[in-house]
């Protein structure tokens, strides 16, 4: 799961041949667009930074346990990449 968010900024889609490969193994990547992005407007940011950093922290949780839930990871088998204040 990849997940930043902080400043604002949109978690870009991009092609990273390392991440080919370890599709073509077999992984799963999801990008998780929490709180403290603009992914979904100003308020998400506003709500995903300060006091509310907190919300940025559920909607990692969330997304790993949907993903769980709909049968793409299993407990234990799930990995975060982030990085900088989005990350923390």
């Amino acid at each position: 799961v990849e997940a930043y968010g902080a400043y604002g900024f949109n978690l870009p889609t991009r092609f990273d041949p390392g991440v080919a490969a370890m599709i073509l193994d077999g992984w799963v990547l999801a990008h998780a667009h929490v709180r403290g992005g603009q992914e979904r407007g100003r308020a998400w940011y506003e709500h995903g930074r300060g006091m509310s950093k907190w919300n940025t922290f559920k909607d990692l949780i969330a997304a790993t346990e949907g993903l769980q839930r709909e049968g793409w990871a299993a407990p234990g088998q799930i990995a975060g990449r982030g990085w900088s204040a989005g990350a923390l």
